[in-house]
């Protein structure tokens, strides 16, 4: 299923109040909870139905675009944050992994790997 980033916003939380030592001890944390879910998982997806798991599903990605968003234009700080190059860049990759990805039913991860690679070498050209 590849990496999440549901946790994103509750680790920026966790990082402002109270430091690295607690985003790190947060992580420890749900890796536990994650080893303890999937030995009961059987049980556990008799109470989790299609439709409350679609609920939590939309609203995690829903809290994720301010996220979203700060990425495509480069990060908040950047001297060039938002500019048309890095608008367009972020669009471009977008449509090239959503083509390598339609295309690559043989190759799962090759969308991403090259669309990353792809992505470095215009941001820095």
């Amino acid at each position: 299923m590849g990496a999440s980033f549901a946790h994103v916003p509750l680790l920026i939380a966790l990082g402002a109040q109270f430091g690295m030592p607690t985003i790190l001890g947060a992580q420890l944390a749900g890796g536990f909870v994650a080893i303890l879910v999937g030995l009961f998982y059987n049980k556990l997806s008799k109470i989790f139905t299609p439709l409350v798991t679609g609920t939590v599903v939309f609203t995690i990605r829903f809290s994720l675009y301010p996220t979203a968003i700060t990425y495509m234009a480069v990060g908040s700080g950047a001297p060039d944050f938002g500019s048309v190059k890095n608008w367009a860049l972020a669009i471009f990759t977008l449509v090239i992994v959503t083509i390598l990805q339609k295309e690559s039913a043989r190759w799962p991860l090759s969308s991403s790997a090259l669309s990353a690679a792809i992505w470095q070498h215009l941001r820095w050209e």
